[in-house]
């Protein structure tokens, strides 16, 4: 047959043996590469918080300095080296989002490249591009343009050193401390990742004292430390601003652990593989009693403890990513022989439970589809899935064509017309003022409209006095997402640049934090006393005199009203505001507002419909359920996303009841 197809027999021969090559462990490496890199690429995105690095990227880029906004040192990134590299390859190449997904594809493939090559035979290679694959939140931080992908490189070329010799020379001691040092200027927190491990390093080390093993180490650790020299003078601070806004709350600890247990809860149910994974490698490393393993495992553990700690976070899955990344590099560098079975036997349970058990019994859902309703939505509906709600905007399958300087055109249609934060970023440029402190300053929104201007918002990431004030305690309070109370005065001295704030103390510590932040003399004497003693924390009195005379005269009611209207008095959070307040009239005119500016705001609608039945106003029910009818037929996908087919036929129920007594009376 194949000699009828005009094939040679040394042709025929020759195809034989090339598919015979693939089969090598070689050939199967390259074929589950390739598949991997077919995964990432077609489900590429970006998130919505990658894009406050970006604009400190493009910033420092352009010569504005490395700033969030300009005029003003704050960091608003948690990942200096990967916003750093993302400013250079923008530099060089242009275009934020390309540039940027680029980066995140070479990391990953980098990562998971050096991987296979410390896996022992073809089984082992491609029993992780399985675990890889279905490991939902892997995929999705593959790509988002957040530190995870540089941290999976970065962790590769660690481990590789770490797991690949049994004692340390100074050179390799030299290169594992640097690499550790670049893992800590990517994102500090995963110290707690690779501390052990370096410590098993100077414990292992080759024919040197300790003290010179500790010197080698320090030495790899220069450029982290001159990061932190870095950004103590040129911040002022050694944290990112980020830091002190989401761990400087005040609330209850109990808050945080509650919050922590949901994210592993959701994680749980939702993508399996990344935990049920690193808890089999501890179990694995404590039976083998092998301080090679139990090194990484520690440092898991101790990780693990700090996302409880701080409460998790909004991403589903974003915190776990790296932890099960490294329980992959040590599993397959275990006894092949001791850990295989195992492994065939946890993905078994995990695959099963997942699609058998939760998908059939509890809820609905696909790997990589958009999410349902679930059971884990109504306990902790603070978490979110972020590829599955911002893929249809940014994501590369539907952007590839697009210019450079415009939006992701996907994205364009709901950001820039119809949801609030583009509208309000405009119309600060519009005013003319120097900056505002707006509803919501999104990633995309400071990108794409706060170049020149300053924008911030109550949640402070970028805002250097509203991240050291502590956030208003909403019961339903969401990780990465805390709210502060605006001081009287700090916005008009935001759009105008001067310091209109009308208590003195805060005042005061406004002027020492603009002569730290905007002042051009970094090396100013007085800037450098202000440094030390606002780090020494010498100026906190004047906080805990402002926090004392604000709580003696708000409530708890009027602080949540205060929070949600001093930066913008509309909206859906501030009709909620009004409702607790019981001033239910004024919400009601609140949320018409809100829904004839961004009708596809769809939790303004739930809201109204329930305060206008409450009332028995008819006609205004009648009239806001017929433009959520309109505007659904017009663009469903924000609806479907935000409310259950039960409460949907619910709606379109009540409206078709209505359209019958109206034909009735008539």
């Amino acid at each position: 047959m194949l000699y009828l197809c005009g094939l040679k027999k040394s042709e025929i021969m020759q195809n034989f043996k090339q598919l015979k090559s693939l089969n090598t462990e070689k050939g199967i490496k390259y074929i589950c590469l390739t598949v991997l890199f077919l995964v990432i690429t077609l489900l590429a995105w970006q998130s919505d918080d990658a894009f406050h690095a970006y604009t400190m990227a493009r910033n420092f880029a352009d010569g504005n300095g490395f700033v969030y906004n300009i005029g003003e040192r704050v960091s608003a990134s948690t990942c200096p080296l990967h916003t750093i590299i993302v400013g250079i390859v923008y530099k060089l190449c242009g275009g934020m989002y390309l540039s940027s997904l680029l980066l995140c594809i070479l990391y990953s493939m980098g990562a998971i490249a050096i991987l296979f090559s410390v896996c022992k035979s073809k089984q082992s290679i491609i029993l992780a591009t399985i675990l890889l694959v279905f490991c939902k939140s892997f995929i999705s931080y593959t790509t988002s343009g957040m530190e995870n992908s540089l941290l999976f490189l970065l962790f590769a070329l660690y481990l590789r050193i770490y797991l690949t010799n049994d004692s340390f020379n100074a050179k390799q001691i030299l290169l594992s401390s640097l690499v550790a040092g670049l893992i800590l200027m990517t994102r500090m927190d995963n110290a707690l990742l690779a501390f052990p491990l370096m410590l098993f390093i100077l414990l292992k080390r080759q024919n040197m004292s300790l003290l010179r093993a500790v010197l080698y180490g320090c030495v790899g650790l220069l450029p982290f430390i001159a990061w932190e020299v870095f950004s103590l003078l040129y911040y002022g601070f050694p944290f990112p601003n980020t830091a002190y806004t989401k761990l400087g709350s005040g609330f209850p600890l109990s808050d945080y652990f509650t919050r922590g247990f949901n994210y592993f809860f959701v994680a749980l149910f939702e993508d399996l593989v990344v935990l049920i994974f690193p808890v089999l490698f501890i179990v694995k490393a404590i039976i083998s009693k092998s301080a090679k393993y139990l090194m990484p495992a520690v440092g898991i553990v101790w990780y693990y403890g700090y996302i409880m700690y701080i409460g998790g976070d909004f991403m589903f899955g974003r915190h776990f990513t790296v932890p099960f990344f490294i329980t992959l590099f040590c599993l397959f560098t275990f006894d092949w022989d001791a850990v295989a079975g195992n492994i065939k036997k946890a993905l078994f349970f995990c695959v099963a439970l997942h699609f058998l058990v939760m998908n059939g019994a509890i809820y609905y859902t696909t790997i990589y589809g958009e999410p349902q309703k679930t059971i884990w939505t109504k306990m902790t509906g603070q978490i979110a899935d972020e590829r599955a709600a911002y893929f249809d905007y940014t994501a590369l399958i539907y952007n590839i064509q697009r210019p450079s300087s415009t939006l992701p055109p996907h994205y364009t249609e709901i950001f820039n017309d119809k949801i609030f934060s583009g509208t309000e970023a405009k119309a600060v440029r519009d005013s003319g003022l120097k900056g505002d402190i707006i509803k919501w300053a999104c990633g995309l929104a400071m990108f794409y409209y706060a170049d020149g201007i300053y924008l911030n918002d109550a949640y402070a990431l970028g805002d250097p006095l509203l991240a050291r004030l502590p956030a208003v305690y909403i019961p339903d309070w969401r990780p990465g997402h805390l709210k502060r109370h605006i001081p009287k005065g700090y916005r008009e001295s935001v759009q105008t640049g001067t310091n209109k704030i009308e208590d003195p103390n805060l005042a005061q510590y406004l002027d020492i934090l603009w002569e730290i932040t905007r002042s051009e003399d970094l090396f100013a004497k007085g800037r450098l006393e202000k440094i030390i003693n606002i780090n020494l924390g010498k100026y906190d009195y004047l906080l805990d005199k402002y926090i004392a005379a604000y709580t003696a005269t708000t409530t708890r009611e009027e602080e949540i009203y205060l929070a949600h209207g001093d930066a913008y008095p509309w909206g859906y959070d501030y009709a909620c505001a009004l409702v607790k307040l019981d001033r239910k009239e004024e919400a009601c005119a609140i949320l018409e507002e809100t829904i004839e500016k961004f009708p596809y705001y769809v939790s303004s609608y739930p809201l109204l419909i329930s305060l206008y039945t409450e009332s028995s106003n008819h006609s205004a029910l009648y009239a806001v359920l017929e433009m959520m009818e309109k505007v659904y037929r017009q663009t469903p996908g924000p609806f479907i996303r935000r409310l259950s087919p039960q409460e949907l036929n619910h709606y379109w129920g009540m409206l078709a009841t209505l359209r019958r007594h109206i034909v009735e009376s008539k």
